[in-house]
């Protein structure tokens, strides 16, 4: 994500200079700007760029190229490698914008952060500073894909430590491998590698391996780099003592034609892969990851070996290429000035909100190279002879910032019931036992959010007369039979906690015996559904006769063998994310909600006698409205969807009485 000419040495620097012959290639700062263009229009949900998280894959291969052009070039000539030089420039390269960004996120942990999320924020940002954020990323199961809370301000560095990581590990075994081997031992270490770490991925894919251990693995990514990496070294060993970036001119107009159709191919395989390549399918990791590389590699080529070219010429346009010139700063900064710019923020959405994160993400990132990252890199002004003391008290006080905004964790939302308990006190305090009574057997049928409502209602409940048995589980729909669009993902099955309904409820009645049955679902049937080739809003009656004969197929399953049946509404959902362009998703449409709370007492009414509605929604949002807190205690979750442990257990006084009054005739006639 460097600057093309970011990977030369200084004039006055001895250690791994630019290859004789060496000059500035223009078209390599456009396929940054391809790149960086490519991921941005990515995170703002543009829709045509659904795979537009791959132009990290494109920075990936021209970093694995022109380091290793650089490495071999100064090898072939008889050279040393400095490695304390070449570190040192590294790091007035990369660190600068890098602290700028830490501090930001340190601004961010304090003025715009949940404080339930600053821990986390500070383990995230602490691993980026030390660019292993990456398998930070992998042990804490951050999924790059599927976001049900605020992602990560600097979730994307996981790609900057893979890229540092080979930087510290690469030169050293190019110098290794040249001492003995020269460039066709590293060709074909660089060939070895990247079809290790491709196979490697297919087979952690084969058997289950998990999205984060996939996507930000350095073992798995490192093919894109080795793939950049071999051609370096094939030009390089095919021109002996020369510079490390030859022509195929000896290869005649035939040599020029190939590499012109490799970039014209690759150039159409990048444009389909930005719009059609889905990142949390399968495809990257059966060889999709190495295909793009390949892509990748034959735009290199042409702009390197036919700087007269037409992809040449149009990728070395000057706007093009500054923006490629700024393309580190756009990189780092864009994804959390996206987070800080979102919709319910700027009260925008959709193209407007789009230009006013690109407006502050060019500014900033110019900015950014024009007053500090250049001239540090180039020990200019101030910095001029002073670089790395800069760097060392930055470092120091980003550390020191980060800790700092970040140390208060008093947002934390208790987890346990012990530690609702604690948090609550007397609110959450457990009534006497009841005078003898029958105890209601209850069972709990639902989606997630039952399932963790069911956790806190479960506390204790016998001091109510209620026994909870839970057989809610994640993702229940319904509707399983049709497909719905998930947070802007392509339309998928998503019921799979509860497909088969209609036959696993039956066993669960059998085995439990439950006094009542307790129905909690919505979460899923509100968003907009695929039907017959159709979509159908919850506000078209086609959905809503669906949703309502399901609806009485259910309260007829579960009062089966003589259970009466609660039906409990929907409570107001208002997500912590949004969709990338700033708009809402569905579930957070409050319309929604009430047109499924309407069929939830429909279906109560036709089914008198036996079915019955627990209005969670307006316990949870008596203002009618999203409502977190009641009475000092916070009844929802962090992702302001889920209720709380403490909110399940908030609401037993109200809910377990009414199931207990409405399983005691049936529990008194069971005996």
């Amino acid at each position: 994500m460097e600057n093309a000419t970011d990977v030369m040495e200084p004039p006055q620097a001895p250690e791994i200079r630019p290859p004789k012959g060496w000059s500035y290639i223009p078209g390599l700062d456009g396929l940054r700007a391809l790149a960086v263009c490519a991921v941005l229009a990515f995170h703002d949900g543009i829709g045509w760029f659904r795979g537009g998280l791959l132009g990290v894959d494109v920075f990936f291969v021209i970093s694995g190229f022109l380091i290793s052009s650089l490495l071999i070039g100064e090898l072939n000539r008889g050279g040393s490698l400095h490695f304390a030089k070449f570190y040192e420039r590294r790091a007035r390269r990369l660190l600068p914008a890098l602290i700028i960004m830490l501090l930001g996120i340190a601004l961010y942990a304090v003025f715009l952060a949940p404080p339930s999320t600053r821990a986390g924020i500070r383990g995230d940002a602490l691993s980026t500073m030390g660019y292993i954020s990456n398998w930070h990323f992998i042990l804490t199961d951050q999924n790059y894909f599927v976001k049900f809370a605020a992602p990560s301000p600097v979730l994307h560095t996981w790609s900057l430590a893979v890229e540092e990581q080979f930087y510290l590990v690469w030169p050293v075994l190019t110098w290794f491998i040249m001492r003995r081997w020269k460039a066709r031992g590293v060709f074909i270490t660089a060939l070895g590698l990247a079809l290790a770490s491709a196979i490697e991925g297919y087979l952690l894919f084969r058997h289950g391996a998990s999205s984060a251990r996939l996507y930000y693995g350095t073992d798995l990514r490192v093919q894109e780099v080795m793939v950049g990496a071999a051609l370096a070294a094939y030009w390089g060993g095919a021109q002996g003592s020369r510079s490390a970036i030859t022509t195929l001119g000896r290869h005649g107009t035939f040599g020029r034609f190939v590499v012109l159709i490799w970039g014209f191919v690759g150039l159409g395989i990048l444009g389909w892969a930005f719009h059609a390549v889905d990142g949390a399918g399968g495809f990257l990791y059966r060889g999709g990851f190495l295909l793009i590389a390949v892509a990748a590699l034959g735009l290199i080529a042409t702009v390197v070996e036919l700087p007269r070219s037409p992809i040449a010429l149009a990728f070395s346009l000057r706007p093009i290429r500054y923006v490629g010139r700024i393309s580190y700063g756009l990189y780092l900064y864009h994804w959390p000035l996206f987070q800080a710019l979102s919709g319910p923020r700027t009260g925008l959405h959709g193209p407007p909100l789009l230009i006013l994160r690109l407006v502050v993400t060019f500014a900033i990132s110019a900015a950014s190279f024009h007053v500090i990252e250049e001239p540090i890199r180039r020990r200019q002004g101030i910095f001029q002879g002073h670089g790395a003391a800069w760097l060392s008290v930055a470092g120091v006080v980003v550390v020191a910032s980060l800790v700092g905004a970040t140390w208060s964790n008093g947002g934390t939302l208790p987890e346990t019931a012990a530690a609702a308990e604690a948090a609550y006190g007397a609110v959450l305090a457990t009534p006497p036992p009841p005078p003898a009574t029958p105890l209601v057997r209850t069972m709990l049928v639902g989606d997630s959010m039952t399932l963790v409502l069911g956790t806190g209602l479960a506390v204790n409940s016998e001091a109510w007369g209620v026994s909870v048995t839970n057989r809610s589980w994640i993702g229940c729909d319904i509707l399983p039979d049709s497909l719905v669009q998930f947070q802007g993902k392509p339309p998928e099955p998503r019921a799979h906690g509860c497909p088969d309904w209609r036959t696993k409820w039956p066993t669960y009645l059998e085995a439990i015996r439950p006094d009542v049955s307790v129905l909690g679902v919505g979460r899923w049937e509100v968003s907009d559904r695929l039907i017959n080739g159709r979509w159908y809003s919850i506000a078209d009656a086609a959905l809503q006769n669906l949703i309502a004969q399901n609806l009485d197929d259910a309260i007829t399953v579960l009062s089966s063998t003589g259970a009466q049946v609660a039906l409990m509404t929907l409570p107001y959902i208002a997500q912590t994310t949004t969709a990338p362009d700033g708009s809402v998703w569905d579930i957070n449409q409050p319309w929604r909600t009430d047109i499924f709370n309407r069929l939830i007492f429909e279906a109560a009414s036709r089914h008198p006698g036996v079915a019955t509605v627990i209005d969670l929604n307006k316990m949870l949002d008596p203002r009618g409205v999203y409502t977190d807190t009641l009475k000092g205690v916070a009844v929802r979750d962090s992702d302001r969807e889920h209720p709380s442990v403490a909110g399940g257990m908030y609401l037993r006084p109200q809910i377990l009485p009414e199931i207990h009054r409405l399983g005691t005739p049936h529990a008194l006639a069971q005996g």
